[in-house]
């Protein structure tokens, strides 16, 4: 709400302190729910009197704010008192003297006194969803707003701490003067000038119906919402303070304002007074959330995981370690799946390459699949020369091998394959074009034909120097914001490195790609190789590491020579800067998501 604070004000309330929150009553049943949410804690305004205590002070700012003209009266009923379940605040006519505050001990005469009720040290908000439900007055003068400020700044006074204002209301410029106004402020905004603009609602009903004025704030998003609809938005730009104070538990504010900096600029109506503001409930939700336990694969060995998502359900396809492997002579594949990323589910084994197919006699290393046309076609690599293809009707097969025969090998007519020629991964681009990627050392581009069995024309071979400096192996194609990503292992090619995840970007799908570094550090395994999916409005990177034969095997045995060959897939968040690029992945043993995402 306040546009040209005081600083003293800011500074002082501020300095808050936390306290416990009000425990969910029988009222919960009839509190609306939203999914993916819970409701922990409610202000039903039960009762008589001044509102509880132990959760909100009355009127206890004092002090002269923005040269408004109304005087916050600190526990007194005719402002501030609950009465049928609600919440009234009033201003109305009241000249009398008092001190301007804040430190001074001047004289000041106020035209007004009003109601005003915050929860500074006593009940704060860090993510999650605030609902307000208000009937606000409006007038000539008059200024409710709804907002909230830090409870104990890290960042100093305001507004390097930050504000969100959910709700104000101004007479404002427009025709009917029903309009309500919301914002956030911060350092970068209100030092630097980068104004941020506000959202804006309409109501011909603010003064007469009561109205939900909502905050849904999560860790790199805020969305201010009228009667549900986003009305305002603002998205973390970098890790700094002072485009993104919003990581620290704030404190709400419901008040009535009169005159003053923005609230008398078309004057001010005294007919109009008293002025009430009726606040039916303050609702409290957090997003149930789930831990995700690293590796999320662990019935068996898995590794070289290609993540999917098919019908609001990720799959991961990853290549099958032995238990008690020594070398990569994998010989079949299972599938596993998961709605919440926090529980995976064993689909079972649904591919035996070296079994249901007559060309296929060892190495059935990393495959993919994907969907087209109704079908699933799974791509496998076998004998370290041949890229094969099954077909089920399902993300979890029965899969069969169609053709008989392999796709495309390294024999192929412009197949380059200065190595191993494996690790196929298959992107369909938004025009329905799918390309298979392909190779070790070399990477392949093929077109494939509408069938996804067959291709046509010469492939393209990226030029590892110029385009994909330390390409290795386990290639992966996504796109972001219509920008096309490349994703590998740099296996050996680092002198004095492990592998690590690196990557490059394109306008196209066959480049030329701008090398822009490492997503993923060197993990345990000695090889790593990953995939990038988006789920749920989050993007996660999935890859391998040796962590779970660590913990199996006991320090000492000679077993723990071979761990390279016994791997299990993990998955971290993965996130983009603003322009684009990706920031360094943290591999964690857990961490904590919320349900749905």
């Amino acid at each position: 709400m306040r546009r040209y604070m005081n600083i003293k004000l800011k500074t002082l309330i501020m300095g808050c302190l936390v306290a416990s929150s009000l425990q969910v009553g029988a009222f919960a049943q009839e509190a609306v729910s939203y999914p993916g949410y819970r409701l922990v804690w409610a202000e039903e305004f039960e009762g008589a009197g001044l509102p509880d205590s132990n959760y909100w002070n009355t009127g206890d700012t004092g002090g002269v704010i923005n040269n408004e003209w109304q005087d916050y009266r600190k526990e007194n009923l005719n402002c501030t008192r609950l009465e049928d379940g609600k919440l009234i605040l009033t201003a109305y006519k009241d000249p009398h003297k008092g001190v301007r505050g804040w430190g001074s001990k001047e004289d000041y005469h106020f035209k007004f006194s009003s109601g005003e009720v915050h929860s500074c040290g006593k009940k704060t908000f860090k993510y999650g969803r605030i609902d307000v439900s208000a009937k606000i007055p409006t007038g000539r003068g008059v200024w409710p707003a709804i907002w909230l400020l830090p409870d104990k700044s890290p960042y100093g006074g305001w507004p390097n701490g930050g504000e969100i204002d959910i709700m104000e209301y101004v007479w404002g410029d427009d025709e009917k003067h029903s309009t309500t106004y919301s914002t956030v402020h911060t350092f970068d905004s209100d030092r630097n000038g980068n104004k941020i603009g506000s959202g804006y609602g309409h109501s011909s009903t603010l003064d007469t119906d009561f109205h939900l004025y909502s905050l849904v704030w999560e860790e790199e998003r805020l969305d201010i919402l009228f009667d549900d609809q986003v009305i305002f938005s603002y998205h973390k730009k970098e890790d700094s303070y002072k485009t993104w104070p919003f990581d620290q538990p704030f404190y709400l504010i419901m008040n009535i304002a009169v005159g003053g900096t923005w609230g008398d600029d078309w004057g001010v109506d005294e007919s109009i007074f008293p002025k009430t503001m009726e606040i039916d409930y303050v609702r409290y939700y957090e997003k149930e959330s789930c831990e995700v336990i690293n590796p999320v694969i662990d019935i068996r060995y898995s590794a070289d995981p290609s993540a999917r998502v098919f019908n609001d359900t990720l799959y991961i396809y990853p290549s099958h370690d032995r238990d008690e492997a020594r070398w990569w002579d994998m010989e079949d594949y299972y599938v596993y799946s998961t709605t919440d990323m926090c529980h995976y589910k064993d689909e079972g084994l649904v591919f035996e390459p070296l079994k249901q197919t007559s060309w296929a006699k060892k190495y059935a290393w990393a495959p993919d699949c994907v969907e087209k046309n109704g079908k699933y076609y799974f791509y496998f690599p076998t004998d370290q020369d041949y890229i094969g293809v099954a077909v089920g009707d399902s993300p979890v097969g029965p899969f069969k091998d169609v053709i008989g025969k392999p796709l495309v090998t390294r024999h192929s007519p412009g197949i380059k394959a200065p190595r191993d020629f494996i690790d196929p991964a298959v992107f369909i681009d938004d025009d329905g074009t799918a390309y298979l990627l392909v190779g070790q050392n070399a990477l392949n581009i093929i077109r494939l034909n509408e069938d996804m069995m067959s291709y046509g024309g010469k492939p393209v071979v990226l030029n590892n120097v110029n385009q994909l400096p330390y390409f290795f192996e386990g290639i992966w194609m996504h796109k972001y914001k219509g920008r096309y990503y490349l994703s590998y292992s740099t296996g050996p090619n680092i002198p004095g490195r492990g592998p690590q995840i690196a990557y490059a970007v394109a306008d196209s799908v066959y480049g030329p790609y701008q090398y822009k570094g490492v997503i993923l550090e060197e993990v345990s395994s000695g090889t790593n190789h990953s995939s990038i999916v988006e789920y749920k409005g989050q993007w996660y990177l999935f890859y391998h590491t040796s962590e779970r034969a660590l913990s199996l095997i006991p320090e000492g045995s000679p077993e723990r020579d071979f761990i390279q060959w016994r791997r299990s897939v993990c998955v971290a968040p993965l996130y983009y800067n603003e322009d684009g690029t990706i920031r360094l992945v943290e591999a964690k043993k857990s961490f904590k998501i919320v349900c749905g995402k």
